[in-house]
């Protein structure tokens, strides 16, 4: 597992606070292990059950970046990513990730673009420790197109931000778990296309809980289900065109230079990411793939 040293974010959406995302660490490489150039880092299917090493994560195109002295990252058949209470400033960040940010943003590998007839369907499922959304921390699980400078590049121009997925985050006021849909996001104007919407009140973050991303050409949709409760649609939202390559991650950090005041951890049983055939969009019908 490799620990990072932070680099400077470009904090662009204070001005609307859009998600706290934004204001945390770029994504760095895990080290190289033996055997890394025959990585299926875009292989059609990635399917997670047993999680159980770096090194695992790794030959399935997995980044594990760990900063901080109370982050941290654990296996045990589950993928746990942990931040624990920490009363200094210093940035805590506990992620797993497809994409590279040591990388200028038009090198990075994004694996997952909708096609005709030939969707993008992405299902995890995960529990939070808490409940309740904890203040100051980003808890992000979506797929996205990494358009901001890393460490290497710092005074790379960012490019119009894509994500299609969950998070947990206070920058709407009070704490929320929310469904997201935000497609060519210009960070110097806010334009483009950004929705929202809380996730359903009968959803508990603590219990074990699906949700299911699917990214076609016309549209993105969020599904979330929970114990003998089925898929229900979160959000749905149409898209100006089809979206670019996007790659998947796994993040919990704080949302800026302020002490974790509330620990947390997500803990992760299964990963589902694939090309599925196209369904009617305002149908979940979908068969779950990650059952536990």
């Amino acid at each position: 597992m490799k620990t990072t040293s932070r680099s400077t974010r470009l904090v662009l959406l204070l001005a609307i606070l859009i998600l706290s995302m934004l204001a945390v660490a770029p994504t760095q490489a895990a080290p190289h292990i033996s055997g890394e150039s025959h990585r299926p880092d875009c292989a059609p299917v990635k399917h997670i059950q047993n999680w159980h090493s770096v090194d695992q994560l790794e030959r399935w195109g997995f980044n594990t970046v760990v900063e901080g002295d109370q982050a941290s990252a654990h296996f045990n058949d589950d993928l746990s990513l942990d931040l624990g209470q920490n009363v200094s400033n210093a940035p805590q960040v506990s992620r797993v990730t497809e994409i590279d940010a040591d990388l200028q943003i038009a090198q990075r590998v994004k694996c997952w673009q909708a096609a005709p007839g030939r969707d993008v369907v992405v299902e995890f499922r995960e529990r939070f420790d808490r409940g309740a959304t904890p203040p100051n921390l980003a808890e992000d699980l979506f797929l996205w197109n990494a358009p901001l400078a890393g460490p290497n590049h710092p005074d790379e121009e960012a490019h119009l931000l894509t994500a299609i997925g969950v998070s947990r985050t206070n920058a709407f006021g009070p704490p929320m778990y929310i469904a997201e849909v935000i497609q060519d996001l210009d960070l110097t104007n806010f334009s483009g296309l950004f929705e929202i919407a809380p996730l359903p009140s009968w959803l508990n973050p603590a219990d074990w809980h699906n949700v299911r991303i699917t990214l076609s050409e016309a549209y993105a949709k969020i599904e979330v289900a929970q114990g003998d409760h089925p898929f229900e649609l979160a959000l749905r939202t149409a898209l100006p065109h089809p979206a670019e390559p996007l790659g998947f991650e796994f993040s919990m950090e704080t949302s800026g230079p302020i002490p974790v005041v509330t620990a947390d951890g997500l803990n992760v049983s299964c990963l589902d990411i694939r090309k599925a055939p196209s369904v009617l969009s305002n149908l979940p019908i979908r068969p779950s793939l990650c059952r536990k």
